[in-house]
């Protein structure tokens, strides 16, 4: 990578408004390592109300697990 387009990129904040993936720390781990500010993390698509929960309550456990690599962000100081 060109060392200008690479310190613009690191220096940018850089934000995933849609991301649907099977998450896990590989994902995460990759998400940090391509410069990823910000991600917007899609929990349900076309899941029912007691799945959607349960995912919920995945990523509770996920911030957990992996709090060195991901967080939740709910205002501009985060």
């Amino acid at each position: 990578m060109d060392q200008n387009a690479k310190a613009l990129h690191e220096a940018t904040i850089v934000i995933d408004c849609l991301e649907i993936s099977n998450w896990s720390e590989t994902v995460f781990k990759n998400m940090r390592l391509g410069g990823l500010t910000a991600v917007n993390c899609t929990c349900s698509i076309l899941e029912n109300f007691r799945q959607t929960v349960k995912n919920l309550v995945w990523w509770q456990k996920a911030f957990n697990e992996y709090s060195d690599l991901i967080m939740p962000v709910h205002e501009i100081s985060d």
